[in-house]
């Protein structure tokens, strides 16, 4: 962790070549703790050169140094900041910052994710998925978000899957939004995705 503020280059000059040693997990936490504390942009830089697994590790350590150091409000810009050239680490990243997140105020992980649809990430249905679990833990409806996915990031091949997945962890907020927005475009799909939920259980229920 230390050894990067003085040598970084040395630093991921020894990382690579530890290769598949048992050390590679904690040098590679070391390491990216060490870069993101001591010049943020060289640990995205050197994350993206790793392979996915690594990278995905990588980007975890990083973003947590970043949020501890700037704090959940200017590490949203840092996030902002990151070039999209790094898709793996993107939206890693967005995880960890949505995870700290759903800790904090009411509304924090709604707000970030409605405010970056536009992002590559989001256009990922497991992304898409993880953001809406994170504005329930947040405190919040995720069904706006949920909404405007649809709208914006339509599934041709599964279409109703992101609101059947969101009525599962929440039943009652997709009838709850649904008769609180009737004349949405997305209700109709709110509510199919909730009756597909009923019906899945249903047949569990029986077997």
């Amino acid at each position: 962790r230390a050894w990067p503020f003085s040598d970084p280059q040395a630093a991921g000059e020894a990382f690579r070549n530890l290769g598949d040693s048992p050390l590679a997990d904690s040098a590679l936490s070391g390491l990216m703790h060490g870069l993101a504390e001591s010049d943020p942009g060289s640990a995205v830089t050197f994350a993206a050169t790793l392979p996915e697994g690594p990278q995905i590790d990588a980007a975890v350590h990083a973003t947590g140094s970043v949020i501890y150091m700037l704090g959940n409000e200017n590490a949203q810009g840092w996030f902002d900041a990151l070039p999209a050239s790094s898709p793996i680490f993107n939206k890693e990243a967005a995880r960890v910052v949505m995870e700290s997140l759903s800790r904090s105020d009411p509304g924090s992980v709604e707000a970030f994710a409605m405010a970056r649809l536009d992002q590559q990430w989001c256009t990922r249905p497991a992304e898409q998925n993880f953001a809406a679990s994170m504005i329930l833990r947040n405190g919040g409806s995720p069904w706006n978000y949920v909404a405007s996915v649809m709208e914006k990031h339509p599934r041709p091949e599964e279409p109703l899957a992101l609101a059947t997945w969101v009525a599962r962890l929440n039943p009652q907020s997709a009838l709850s939004w649904a008769d609180s927005n009737p004349d949405s475009p997305a209700t109709d799909q709110v509510l199919a995705g909730l009756a597909r939920h009923h019906q899945e259980r249903g047949f569990q229920d029986k077997a």
